[in-house]
């Protein structure tokens, strides 16, 4: 669902709502393209503009509509690949109010397409994937730290072999090590005495 529901309050003096109007969009530009919407979208967004009492009026908006004017030749459409995809995109819409005064005559409004609903759950839903990935990973990397200080430490030769503290002593073998250390003398020779450096195998 992208279909987003605007309003905007007419007066016919200060503090006078203005019903019973006939308001008309006559232009959409896309912001920061500078792209107008096509007439049939403008078409479809007035059929659907409606007074909803004591000077607000309403209308709807497909976010989805504009972009898949693409797919039309020959019809003004939005370039999708104008600007980075984290640019959000936004809609000046200007609109003839049906007052005669030049100054009452229009009226301007801008629009985001974060004001629709499933596109903050779509933000929000990234950035709690986000969370869990990295709490996953937190968790992984705190688990092996925890199993590490916990666990049982055997020098095997030249290797140090650490294990898990449920691992038993006759399983204490390289396979079912769950870290693996060289361990070298001061010279860099590799010893199994008297370690001055390990260094963690693959």
């Amino acid at each position: 669902m992208s279909i987003g529901v605007y309003s905007f309050y007419l007066e016919s003096e200060a503090g006078v709502p203005a019903p019973n109007m006939n308001p008309e969009i006559t232009l959409m530009k896309v912001v920061p393209d500078g792209i107008n919407l096509p007439e049939a979208i403008l078409a479809s967004t007035n059929l659907f503009l409606k007074d909803a009492g004591d000077g607000v009026y309403v209308f709807f908006f497909d976010w989805a509509t504009w972009e898949a004017t693409i797919a039309t030749p020959g019809t003004p459409y939005l370039d999708l690949n104008a600007h980075v995809a984290t640019i959000k995109r936004s809609l000046f819409i200007k609109i003839k109010t049906g007052f005669e005064t030049q100054d009452q005559r229009y009226l301007t409004m801008r629009v985001e397409r974060h004001d629709v609903l499933p596109e903050l759950v779509d933000i929000l839903q990234s950035s709690a994937d986000s969370l869990s990935t990295s709490a996953a990973l937190l968790e992984t990397t705190t688990s092996k730290i925890l199993a590490i200080e916990e666990g049982s430490w055997v020098v095997d030769g030249d290797s140090l072999l650490i294990f898990d503290k449920t691992t038993t002593p006759e399983n204490r073998n390289p396979n079912n090590a769950i870290a693996k250390f060289d361990l070298f003398d001061q010279q860099g020779a590799a010893t199994s005495t008297n370690p001055y450096s390990r260094i963690a195998k693959d």
